[in-house]
């Protein structure tokens, strides 16, 4: 009866690529790759033989493999361990990838997002969509925060946490889109508004670095409280730059006083 030898180690002669290609070889006859450290089996019929693939398949031609096996016509039904997002159903030319034990989609990993483009807003919108409006040029996103659904544009702050914000579109804009900010608000030229509210808590402040004037055509009127002058002691009062028909209030004489024909006095 005949047996197979035994011994503790072999050695297969290594080839390179170009050797191993043009070579047809003998039925089982087997040589080591040296450029792709694996194995190179041969029929004695084909030449270049055939590579045994890695375990890591560090050898492998990924769309060659893709192209031959059964994944490559696989429809979407056959899937049955699909985790698609943010969608339930895919979208024809959509890309997935295999992650751990589940397809996924592949914008969803990359954060990605498309941008639509065009003069008119997209009709169904998702949270996050992009619009690039092309009759101004500028950007808008569209959120949804559970109690309105809206474009608005993205705005960059130019002094970190809580500095000012520089909006490029037209106020009547924003205000269609009923956006608020609690950043600082740069105006530039004239506002011109019917009515100017305010409903925060706390007193509200107009300062300015120069004289503030107040126009009106009739009567500038004050209502729903009374109007309260400038307090100055007698000093502050006397340091101050006076012109006729300043009005201020002399808490150390306890007296309103008119600056007329170029000096203080009181009104009473």
């Amino acid at each position: 009866m005949s047996s197979s030898p035994i011994v503790d180690r072999i050695r297969i002669i290594p080839r390179p690529d170009d050797f191993l290609d043009r070579n047809v070889g003998s039925s089982g006859e087997v040589f080591f790759n040296k450029v792709t450290n694996s194995l190179r089996v041969y029929s004695g019929k084909v030449a270049g033989g055939f590579e045994i693939a890695r375990a890591d398949l560090a050898n492998v031609d990924t769309t060659a493999f893709l192209q031959a096996s059964s994944l490559n016509n696989i429809s979407i039904e056959e899937f049955q361990d699909v985790m698609y997002m943010p969608n339930s159903i895919p979208d024809e030319g959509q890309v997935l990838v295999w992650r751990t034990d589940h397809w996924m989609n592949e914008d969803s990993l990359s954060g990605g997002a498309s941008v639509d483009v065009a003069e008119t807003a997209p009709t169904s919108p998702q949270s996050g969509n992009l619009w690039l409006d092309t009759s101004n040029g500028k950007l808008y996103i569209y959120i949804n925060d559970g109690d309105s659904q809206q474009w608005i544009q993205p705005t960059t702050s130019s002094g970190g946490s809580g500095g000012a914000v520089t909006e490029t579109d037209t106020l009547a804009s924003v205000t269609t889109r009923g956006s608020t900010t609690s950043n600082a608000i740069t105006i530039n030229n004239t506002l011109t508004a019917n009515d100017i509210q305010t409903s925060g808590a706390g007193t509200p402040t107009i300062t300015s670095a120069s004289t503030i004037t107040l126009t009106a055509a009739d009567a500038t009127i004050v209502t729903g409280g009374p109007f309260r002058l400038p307090s100055f002691t007698t000093t502050q009062k006397n340091a101050l730059a006076g012109v006729n028909g300043d009005m201020i209030y002399d808490s150390t004489l306890n007296k309103a006083q008119v600056y007329e024909n170029g000096a203080w006095a009181s009104l009473v």
